[in-house]
């Protein structure tokens, strides 16, 4: 049902639904087939960072696209390169409503990819664009640092990822203050201006500014894998 509302408000970026059969085995949802790679599968056939102007493309079409669902009232909650589609003919379409939710509600995610999930998803607290936002800043981040260094970024030691989460909790309840600051004191235009084109480029900078505290924790490569 999600699925549906969204993608009839963008029927460019969004993988549209076709029709729903209520099979022997459940739900069968039926959508358009996409002639193309995912993004996954270019960030895996090519480890080193994306073109500049190709990622900030993918970024700022991904957002846009975003911005359509949140308007409708529903987070995505499981933004990520394979969910991107990418078709032959050009532009992008995000796929894969499954664990889509209404905004403000609370979420217990029984599913999900944990490197693109927000914090608060975690934490089974109620969720609302900016955790779609999140996993958008973390994909625009693998693209311009490159797979190989993406994935080397997530073997932190257990005191890197305490300060990286404790940095993270704090961003996020910072923005917090911020979005309601703004919703207080301007206009409806500009908060809505901020949350759907300030939250994002200030997300991807924060990403980034994580990137010494990765280095500097970065479990040994030789330590036994868990």
């Amino acid at each position: 049902r999600l699925h549906q509302k969204a993608a009839a408000a963008d029927p460019d970026r969004l993988v549209q639904v076709i029709d729903i059969v209520d099979g022997p085995h459940g739900l069968l949802l039926i959508s358009e087939y996409i002639s193309g790679p995912s993004l996954e599968q270019i960030l895996a056939q090519n480890t080193a960072p994306m073109d500049v102007k190709q990622a900030l493309g993918i970024i700022a079409a991904t957002a846009s696209a975003l911005d359509t669902i949140h308007e409708q009232g529903i987070v995505h909650l499981d933004l990520k390169p394979a969910n991107v589609l990418m078709p032959r003919a050009g532009g992008l379409k995000i796929s894969d409503f499954g664990l889509a939710s209404e905004t403000d509600k609370h979420v217990t995610p029984s599913a999900g990819t944990v490197r693109y999930m927000a914090p608060e998803l975690l934490q089974h607290g109620k969720v609302d664009g900016r955790a779609d936002l999140y996993a958008l800043g973390m994909m625009a981040y693998e693209m311009l640092a490159g797979r190989e260094k993406f994935d080397q970024a997530f073997k932190l030691d257990d005191e890197g990822w305490r300060k990286l989460t404790l940095r993270w909790a704090v961003f996020f309840l910072a923005m917090a203050v911020v979005n309601e600051y703004v919703w207080r004191n301007f206009s409806t235009d500009t908060w809505v201006s901020f949350k759907a084109f300030g939250f994002l480029p200030i997300t991807f900078l924060c990403a980034m500014g994580q990137v010494p505290l990765m280095q500097r924790y970065g479990a040994s490569q030789d330590e036994p894998a868990e």
